[in-house]
């Protein structure tokens, strides 16, 4: 502290206020880093302890679906028609219910055919 009191007077007194200041500032550092090691050094054996569980963890992968479907020109075609086929049949069954189920009794299946007569055709055959 007397070697920075001679300095200060020689600069002045503004120079040894800031030359405090630059001190309390790398001792605040050094107070902050001391205590994130410490944060640290508590923290790494839980760290190191969760390690196993999380290795156990398998990460979602597409390296499967990849090697069976999609590795070749051939596989990828046939992959996609028949993705486009399933597809096709699902949105098929799906939107024929809907409309069906909208238009009851309006369309031509689902007019009862045993109400109308067979014998009504054979007469008009027989007046030829």
């Amino acid at each position: 502290i007397l070697a920075v009191s001679r300095r200060a007077s020689w600069r002045g007194p503004a120079a040894a206020a800031e030359q405090r200041r630059s001190k309390a500032a790398t001792e605040r550092a050094t107070m902050l880093a001391a205590r994130a090691a410490r944060t640290l050094a508590r923290r790494a054996p839980v760290a190191a302890a969760r390690a196993p569980v999380q290795a156990a963890r398998r990460p979602v992968s597409y390296d499967s679906m990849y090697k069976t479907m999609l590795k070749n020109n051939t596989s990828q075609v046939t992959f996609v028609v028949a993705g486009a086929i399933v597809f096709e049949l699902i949105y098929g069954s799906a939107t024929e219910a809907l409309w069906s189920a909208a238009n009851e009794g309006k369309l031509v299946e689902h007019v009862d055919w045993s109400k109308w007569s067979a014998d009504d055709d054979d007469d008009d055959e027989d007046d030829d």
